[in-house]
């Protein structure tokens, strides 16, 4: 999993202080290359990793949303290994709606500009999450899952049933 913060690292990402101001120097198209590297990292990325008959290994729900950092913490201490969905993945799709985006955001922030600025606080804020988690992942215990990457996804404009 060490790809995850060799990545960050040589975006000038690799450490916790001020997340945001080093990720805004980073211009539109660079921080786009910075996204579609990271996909192409996860793709290789294994879904699962073979446990032994009695590890006990957590997988989250897979429309359960985000485990808060708290819990995972409190699991590392029970769990051999907990499988925690990648949150950055989510990110390179959000990228893409900049220009055309959906409702909700597009309410909130009318201006292509806002957009960005929320679009860049919001990767910036899981960026520092998965900075918090980097002990836990190096030593084994989290494995990030590249979810997104196999479930069919949905449309943002589009109505569902479920």
């Amino acid at each position: 999993m060490q790809d995850v913060y060799e990545h960050l690292a040589a975006y000038g990402l690799d450490s916790t202080g001020d997340v945001h101001s080093r990720l805004g120097k980073l211009s539109d198209s660079r921080l786009v290359s910075f996204l579609e590297e990271y996909m192409e990292l996860a793709r290789k990325r294994a879904l699962a990793i073979r446990a032994s008959r009695t590890a006990t290994d957590i997988y989250p729900d897979s429309h359960g949303g985000t485990i808060p950092l708290n819990l995972i913490r409190q699991l590392a201490i029970y769990a051999n290994r907990i499988y925690v969905h990648d949150p950055l993945i989510g990110h390179h799709e959000e990228w893409g709606y900049v220009e055309s985006p959906p409702p909700d955001v597009l309410f909130e922030c009318p201006e292509r500009d806002q957009r960005v600025d929320l679009y860049r606080r919001r990767l910036a804020s899981t960026i520092y999450g998965i900075l918090l988690l980097k002990p836990l992942v190096e030593s084994g215990v989290i494995h990030l899952v590249p979810r997104e990457l196999v479930e069919p996804k949905r449309e943002v404009w589009a109505l569902y049933a479920d």
